[in-house]
């Protein structure tokens, strides 16, 4: 790591999707009817997944798994960054 040194574009694009899909998740777990909000079937009524809540829980799986692979990643290129085994194209 050297002085001026950045990190790469990639690194913020996974560590905004983890922060991301984590904000969702929790969403998602705090009101699960956000989704039906969203697209216009509204929490009464059958709902895009008929009413079982089935595709909530399918999106908190969705979320927790691009979350996790998201942090990984980030965690990769930072440690990759810090031990200056990587260099950065935008690097000063």
């Amino acid at each position: 790591m050297g002085a001026g040194a950045r990190l790469r574009a990639r690194f913020w694009v996974e560590a905004v999707a983890e922060g991301l899909s984590t904000a969702l998740l929790v969403l998602t777990l705090l009101d699960r009817t956000w989704i039906e909000t969203i697209v216009g079937s509204g929490p009464s009524g059958a709902g895009l997944d008929g009413g079982d809540g089935l595709l909530e829980w399918l999106v908190v799986v969705g979320l927790a798994a691009v979350a996790l692979v998201a942090g990984l990643l980030a965690r990769g290129e930072w440690r990759a960054w810090r031990l200056g085994l990587r260099r950065s194209p935008l690097t000063v």
